[in-house]
Parts: C-alpha cells; structure tokens; sequence
C-alpha cells in the first residue's frame, strides 16, 4: 500500500486538486487536514492570501472551518513534511476546465 506522503507528492508532481478539510485558523492563514482522502490525518498550510479571488482581511470572519474543499499543492517538502495549498489555484483550475468543456 503507498505511502500518504507518496501520494501527495504523486497529486503535487501532476498538479492535481486534492480535497481537504479546514480544521482551524493559524497566523495568516488556515490549517486544512489533506489526508482524509487518503485514511490519514495530514496538515497543510492555505495562506490569507490563497483563500479566495478577492483579498481576505481576517480569515476569522471568512467562516471556513469545518467545510471541506479542494485544493492545490503548491509548495511539497516531503523531507519536512511541509504542504502549503491554494483554493484560489483550485478554482481556477476548475473554472478553466469548465470553459473547455463548454466551449467545445
């Protein structure tokens, strides 16, 4: 059976999304738990600025916990055991891969 670790740094070599769950504030940002999906339990870092299109002041008031999203990894360091996300990257994607299935 892989590694957890193994397979996120597989979904990060790849760039895709990965669904994680927000579990609490941190300094500047929120701590979302990554490896539910995957049967274990893994914290990421998502940055202030990487919560959303728009500029979010206090993420306190942006009322995430608890909710689960996806995500991109977009900083990997297994020797570490760093991940830091983005939902904003991630919604991206998904915006862009709708337009493509609409437009064709």
């Amino acid at each position: 059976m892989p590694d957890i670790w193994d397979e996120l740094e597989q979904k990060y070599e790849q760039g895709k999304n990965i669904k994680g769950e927000v579990i609490r504030c941190a300094k500047g940002g929120l701590i979302i738990d990554v490896g539910g999906s995957f049967g274990g339990h893994i914290e990421a870092y998502l940055p202030g600025s990487h919560i959303a299109q728009r500029l979010i002041k206090n993420v306190l008031h942006y009322r995430m916990i608890g909710g689960k999203y996806c995500f991109k990894i977009i900083d990997f360091q297994k020797n570490r055991k760093n991940i830091v996300v983005s939902r904003k990257l991630a919604k991206n994607d998904y915006r862009r891969d709708t337009s493509k299935k609409t437009i064709t």
